[in-house]
C-alpha cells in the first residue's frame, strides 16, 4: 500500500474522534444544512490529502507545499472579493507581501542536492500538477466550511467533513491496493498528524466565525514558511535567502491582514 494512503488511514480516525470530542465539549448549534455543507467540505478536502501526500512525496516539501498555498490562496482570495466584495487597500497590500513570499519560499538553491539532482523534470512537474490540484481542494474545504458555519453549527459541522474524509479514506486501498501493517514508526507519526489537522480545523472554524475570508486565505499563506522551518529543523534542508525573506514577507503580509 502506497504511504500517503497508510497515513491517511490512521489519521483520519483520529482526528474524527478529536472533532467528536470538541462537539461534545462545545456543542453549537446542529443543522441539516451545516452537516450537508460539512459533509460536501469533507469529501472535497479528503479527495486534495492524498493528492497533497503524494506530492510531498515526489517533490521538494518546499517547493510542493508554497505551491499549495499559493493556490489555496489565491482561490480563496477571489472567493472572499466574490462573497465579501473589495477588501481594504492594507488587506490588498498584505496579500501581495503574501504571494511574493510564497514565490520565495518555491525558490531553489542553484547548488542542490544529490537527492533533488536525481529527481528527474518529469517528477517534479507531476508533484506541482498535484500540488495545484491539492491547494484548489483545499481553498474548496475552507470556502465550504466558511459556508457551513453559517448558522454557527460549531464543531458538529466539523464531525461531518471527518466523516467524509474517513469514507475517502477507506474506499482508497480499493484504488492504492490492499492495506498492509505499518511500522510503529508511521503509526505514531500518521496519528500524530491526524490530531495535528483537526487542531487546525477547529482553529480555522474559530477564524471563520470572525474573520473575513480574504484574511484567513493571506494568513494561512503562511503555512509554506512553517512547513519549510519543520523541513530545515526535521529533514535538515537547508533555508536559503530566498526563503528567509520570505518568511519576513509573509509574516509582514499576515500583520497587515489581522490589523485591518
Amino acid at each position: 500500500m502506497s504511504n500517503f494512503t497508510t497515513v491517511l488511514l490512521l489519521a483520519s480516525p483520529a482526528a474524527l474522534l478529536v472533532a467528536v470530542v470538541a462537539a461534545l465539549v462545545r456543542p453549537g448549534n446542529v443543522s441539516v444544512a451545516g452537516i450537508v455543507w460539512g459533509t460536501v467540505a469533507g469529501i472535497v478536502g479528503g479527495a486534495a490529502l492524498p493528492v497533497a501526500y503524494r506530492a510531498l512525496a515526489r517533490g521538494p516539501i518546499g517547493v510542493v507545499a508554497s505551491v499549495i498555498a499559493c493556490t489555496s490562496t489565491v482561490a480563496l482570495g477571489v472567493a472572499g472579493i466574490v462573497t465579501d466584495g473589495p477588501p481594504p487597500l492594507v488587506v490588498w497590500a498584505g496579500m501581495a507581501l503574501s504571494v511574493i513570499a510564497i514565490v520565495l519560499f518555491a525558490e531553489r538553491p542553484r547548488k542542490a542536492s544529490k537527492a533533488e539532482t536525481a529527481d528527474p523534470t518529469s517528477e517534479l512537474r507531476s508533484a506541482v500538477s498535484m500540488a495545484i490540484i491539492a491547494g484548489l481542494g483545499f481553498a474548496g474545504f475552507t470556502f465550504l466550511m466558511s459556508i457551513a458555519q453559517r448558522d454557527d453549527n460549531g464543531p458538529w459541522s466539523l464531525v461531518a467533513a471527518r466523516t467524509a474524509v474517513l469514507a475517502v479514506a477507506v474506499s482508497l486501498p480499493f484504488i492504492t491496493g490492499p492495506v498492509t501493517r505499518p511500522t510503529w514508526k508511521v503509526s505514531a507519526t500518521s496519528l500524530s498528524a491526524g490530531v495535528l489537522d483537526v487542531t487546525g480545523n477547529l482553529l480555522l472554524l474559530a477564524a471563520l466565525a470572525t474573520t473575513p475570508l480574504i484574511t484567513v486565505a493571506i494568513i494561512g499563506a503562511t503555512s509554506p514558511g512553517i512547513a519549510a522551518l519543520g523541513a530545515a529543523l526535521l529533514l535538515r534542508e537547508r533555508l536559503n535567502r530566498y526563503q528567509i525573506l520570505g518568511l519576513i514577507l509573509a509574516a509582514g503580509g499576515a500583520a497587515l491582514a489581522a490589523g485591518a
